[in-house]
């Protein structure tokens, strides 16, 4: 689980189709939520910090499942998983969106798969 966390690793994730674990020391602080729901709570943000852990949580599950067509899940988002292969497999520095388009149209890096 260590070797996850080297520098090159996510290069690596964008130039192939290999599945990941969902959750990795390196990229998801556990520790740190107690923390940070009680700085929430103080501050009188929890609702916004519950939102954004129930939306982070929804990305990630939404991005594991992108990674595993054997998953149930996989057979919904079909369009996602082709729009996002474009920039994984063929190198593409376009649909950097995983579990939605809309920020690369935003950002006009939105290609459609039967374009590239």
């Amino acid at each position: 689980m260590v070797d996850d966390c080297r520098p090159n690793a996510l290069g690596r994730a964008h130039n192939t189709r290999a599945p990941f674990a969902v959750l990795r020391r390196c990229d998801t602080p556990l520790i740190l939520l107690p923390v940070l729901l009680l700085l929430a709570w103080f501050t009188g943000l929890t609702s916004a910090f519950i939102g954004a852990v129930a939306g982070y949580f929804v990305y990630i599950s939404l991005h594991y499942v992108m990674h595993r067509p054997q998953h149930w899940a996989y057979a919904f988002i079909p369009g996602l998983v082709a729009n996002h292969d474009l920039h994984h497999r063929k190198g593409i520095e376009k649909n950097f969106g995983v579990s939605s388009p809309l920020w690369d149209h935003v950002f006009r890096t939105y290609i459609r798969t039967e374009h590239a």
